[in-house]
């Protein structure tokens, strides 16, 4: 994957040109949850007109068209996609029936087995369950509803068992959890939960604090001092089942600490030479539709910068867009960038090492 990305940049940088590699979708910025860290869950956010399914179809027609390979579908400002069932079953059948890879990112609390059955036999790449608890204390309180930690467990339950039953690799189950002061001491345990409903990898997630209520569940420095300890038993426990994990990458300070300043971070990482010294390559490689009908660079700029337009070549090379590459260009990052996942600095740091790899040589 992020050989390609680098090689999106690269014609960037030779040709001053290139087309997008991913695209990401929100259905819906609805939820049938009200999870305690959660923007969506407080903020008085106007609802506007959903997009039409059809003009999103044929915005996923164009992206495939254009370029794109792989669709990343989620929920904008805290949505979950299948509260829009059928729009998100129809986009992930479209997405598939085109030979590109698909990746969801979910609450699961509405995937029964009929549903967990077309998104098996359709052959989807990867679903991703946000769940943030061994148990079902810890999630549903995390998540402001009773009873959804056991619906969450069901949809990955069906979906493995759909896929012993049809004998399918996919998709590929990935566990998230928002790490928080209820639940960082419990990693091993979660990884014992992944192991057990036939996860494939396990991620986590720093906190961002949101508002007030959510600062609460934010690591103090002695949590954040014992999470180091759990996170090399956890990393022994996912070896041992063969999960994948991202645990490691938060092992240092600044990653739990600055996780709603990644901007400085970004900007640290940043080096000396063309492309080497961007310091986030989303908008060279990556577009987001939100559930109106706007389209921007990347999804923490979407909502607030994106365009309305039919077109996503248009768009791409809108001059809004244009204006938004050269701000990043020239490390002018927006204040929004400070609301965007720890997650990215990761991917801009590999993105990075493989784009020096190709320079030296």
């Amino acid at each position: 994957m992020f050989d390609k990305i680098a090689e999106r940049i690269r014609e960037w940088d030779v040709n001053g040109f290139s087309k997008p590699l991913f695209m990401e979708i929100w259905p819906t910025s609805s939820c049938n949850l009200a999870c305690l860290f959660c923007r969506g869950s407080f903020e008085s956010i106007k609802k506007e007109k959903e997009f039409e399914l059809n003009k999103t179809l044929k915005l996923v027609r164009e992206a495939i068209s254009f370029g794109v390979q792989k669709f990343f579908i989620s929920g904008g400002e805290g949505g979950e996609p299948f509260m829009r069932k059928k729009f998100t079953l129809s986009l992930m059948k479209l997405i598939k029936k085109r030979c590109r890879k698909g990746f969801v990112i979910t609450n699961g609390t509405l995937i029964d087995k009929k549903t967990a059955k077309k998104i098996v036999v359709m052959k989807w790449d990867e679903i991703v369950l946000s769940i943030d608890g061994h148990n079902s204390k810890i999630h549903n309180y995390l998540r402001g509803k009773s009873g959804v930690f056991d619906k969450s467990i069901s949809a990955a339950r069906f979906l493995t068992s759909w896929k012993e039953t049809l004998k399918s690799t996919s998709p590929r189950l990935i566990v998230q959890m928002v790490l928080t002061k209820k639940n960082y001491m419990n990693l091993e345990k979660m990884i014992e939960l992944c192991n057990f409903i036939g996860c494939d990898e396990f991620w986590i997630q720093p906190l961002m604090v949101v508002n007030l209520q959510s600062t609460e569940f934010k690591l103090e420095k002695n949590q954040i001092k014992e999470l180091k300890m759990i996170i090399q038993r956890a990393k022994k426990i996912a070896n041992k089942y063969g999960i994948q994990t991202n645990i490691e990458n938060f092992a240092k300070n600044k990653f739990i600490e600055n996780s709603n300043e990644i901007y400085k971070i970004l900007l640290e990482d940043s080096e000396e030479g063309k492309f080497l010294d961007i310091p986030c390559y989303e908008p060279w490689y990556r577009l987001t539709l939100t559930s109106e009908g706007k389209i921007g660079p990347c999804a923490s700029l979407a909502k607030k910068m994106g365009i309305g337009t039919n077109s996503i070549k248009k768009a791409w090379i809108s001059k809004p867009f244009q204006n938004i590459r050269s701000q990043i260009f020239n490390k002018n990052l927006s204040e929004t960038c400070k609301t965007c996942c720890m997650g990215k600095v990761f991917d801009n740091r590999e993105i990075r090492r493989i784009l020096k790899m190709q320079v030296k040589r």
